[in-house]
């Protein structure tokens, strides 16, 4: 029983644990899919910001090597907030779902 635990616990750290910093290349950002809409949600503890793109909400994860500015200055990602202007660029990764490898706010267009 033991066993069967351990290997459901590992399953899950797995497939939902951190995504680590080098999965995201800084030199790819600029060739990556972006998105662009209201901040709906924004979980600083589970590292997930939620974007409705005008009808669309979707879901990303934010890691430690996540780059996020405000009118071109680097800021933490605790100063993202709801109703905030921003556009994501990102990565699909399997397993993880959408990892945003750069967010720009623009905190002063609020909805």
């Amino acid at each position: 029983m033991k066993k069967a635990a351990f290997m459901v616990l590992s399953a899950a750290l797995l497939c939902c644990g951190d995504v680590p910093a080098e999965d995201v290349d800084p030199a790819a950002v600029p060739r990556m899919p972006e998105i662009q809409g209201w901040v709906a949600d924004v979980d600083w503890v589970g590292d997930k910001l939620v974007v409705n793109t005008g009808g669309d909400e979707i879901t990303f994860v934010v890691t430690d090597n996540t780059k996020v500015e405000q009118f071109g200055k680097v800021i933490s990602f605790n100063d993202v907030n709801q109703g905030d202007l921003v556009s994501v660029r990102y990565v699909d990764k399997q397993y993880v779902g959408l990892v945003a490898a750069q967010i720009t706010d623009n905190a002063a267009l609020r909805s």
